[in-house]
């Protein structure tokens, strides 16, 4: 109710209605999704995958290297 009233909206649907619009909208902790960039990113790997993915402390030293 003191959302509402804060925002001038008169009923639930007008309530409703901004709300999704604001969600919509995104703001600065949105990023843009670009499926194609987050796939090839996740197939290249990185060194931490190579360091974590073993049980062998000698491979895991030299992963690390």
């Amino acid at each position: 109710m003191r959302y509402k009233n804060f925002l001038a909206l008169g009923s639930d649907s007008d309530a409703k209605a901004k709300a999704d619009e604001m969600k919509r909208k995104g703001d600065f902790t949105t990023p843009g999704v670009n499926s194609s960039q987050i796939a090839a990113t996740k197939a290249e790997g990185s060194p931490v995958d190579a360091f974590l993915s073993t049980n062998d402390v000698k491979e895991g030293e030299s992963a690390a290297r």
